[in-house]
């Protein structure tokens, strides 16, 4: 399915799209061949509490498309596990507030819909999403 948003044409799957008319997501942009930036807040709700594994989706995934394991280390000396289809373009920083999914460089294949899920030890499982719209660079004719 297509949908047309502010001159911009994304394909969406039906389940997407149903999901989209219902809430508003955050939006993030990125020009092809540049770097995207996707937030995930991972602020602990009590001191004595970690987190566990970070895990990123893309779309309706089943797989994450990035994982940090901190199950048996700090956060800062976690464990990354980018997919193949990220490989070494994606990296997860833990040393910024909030911390950042870092994409570059980004191809148009890479815009849609991500989830930030953030597994606690103790606490209950957050899920944060937002949409990356990647914008082409225009091509130029010579006259």
């Amino acid at each position: 399915m297509y949908r047309k948003r502010n001159g911009w044409r994304i394909t969406l799957s039906k389940n997407i799209s149903e999901i989209l008319e219902k809430i508003k997501l955050p939006e993030y942009q990125a020009v092809t061949g540049g770097k995207a930036e996707l937030p995930c807040n991972i602020t602990q709700h009590s001191s004595e509490d970690k987190v566990s594994l970070v895990l990123w989706y893309k779309e309706d995934a089943r797989a994450p498309i990035y994982s940090v394991d901190a199950r048996n280390s700090p956060l800062e000396k976690a464990k990354h596990f980018p997919a193949p289809t990220l490989g070494s373009r994606a990296f997860f920083e833990t040393l910024t507030k909030p911390t950042i999914l870092k994409i570059e460089p980004i191809q148009e294949k890479d815009a849609g819909i991500y989830r930030c899920r953030v597994d606690y030890r103790w606490a209950r499982t957050f899920t944060h999403s937002m949409i990356l719209k990647v914008i082409g660079k225009p091509t130029f004719m010579n006259v």
